[in-house]
């Protein structure tokens, strides 16, 4: 690890505090990018990228979302409805760590605007505007792009089916609260190649390093 990676361990950003370094990350333009290990105010542990924490992306470990949304539904009285479902599950699939699709969502820094992330009534009055149906799913026109009004749109399932990545390249680490332990999954072309369980955040993080070293595997997306 680089000295400069040192300078913000213990730093507080928003409801979470930096403990230590993680790992680098090699992103697809070449460039390093690094991760530590973050306590939320909740008590819970999430691995951010150095950037995301110091710009605002990552506020906490995904508790602040559930919390706003569950004061927004007081508000709206929209939570049983289907738009409600897809606006809950967009930010699930991006700030919930135990989400089973949060690998290649939240953990490859795929994030959901401020403007529709901080206030159910905005995504709601954009799906309004913008083609809304109940036969239609919210789709991302650029599957590397983030969840926003200029890149999203209502398709069909067929549609969004054929604008899916055609592969699906992913090294995860996940806590499994019922069994306590950290499970590190790597995933190639929708196949798992590699899933076990260990005790400590740090062992699951190595097991998964060690294996992308060992088998010279591609590119990936970080996330915890």
């Amino acid at each position: 690890m680089r000295k400069d990676c040192e300078n913000i361990i213990g730093n507080k950003y928003n409801k979470l505090t930096v403990l230590s370094f993680s790992h680098y990350h090699k992103q697809p333009n070449g460039a390093n990018k690094e991760y530590y290990v973050c306590l939320c105010d909740c008590g819970k542990q999430k691995i951010v990228r150095k950037d995301m924490l110091i710009y605002g992306g990552v506020k906490s470990c995904g508790c602040l979302v559930s919390e706003k949304s569950k004061e927004n539904n007081k508000k709206h009285g929209l939570y049983k409805s289907r738009i409600y479902q897809i606006y809950y599950g967009m930010l699930q699939r991006c700030y919930n760590t135990k989400n089973i699709k949060y690998d290649v969502y939240g953990g490859r820094s795929i994030s959901v605007c401020d403007n529709w992330k901080n206030d159910f009534k905005n995504f709601y009055v954009w799906a309004s505007n913008n083609g809304y149906n109940e036969n239609l799913t919210l789709d991302r026109i650029d599957n590397d792009g983030n969840y926003c009004p200029e890149n999203c749109r209502w398709t069909s399932k067929a549609v969004q089916s054929a604008n899916r990545r055609p592969k699906s390249n992913s090294y995860g680490v996940c806590y499994c609260k019922k069994i306590k332990r950290y499970r590190s999954r790597i995933c190639l072309n929708n196949k798992t190649v590699f899933n076990k369980y260990y005790k400590t955040l740090e062992d699951a993080l190595k097991a998964r390093e060690k294996f992308i070293i060992e088998n010279n595997l591609p590119n990936g997306y970080a996330g915890l």
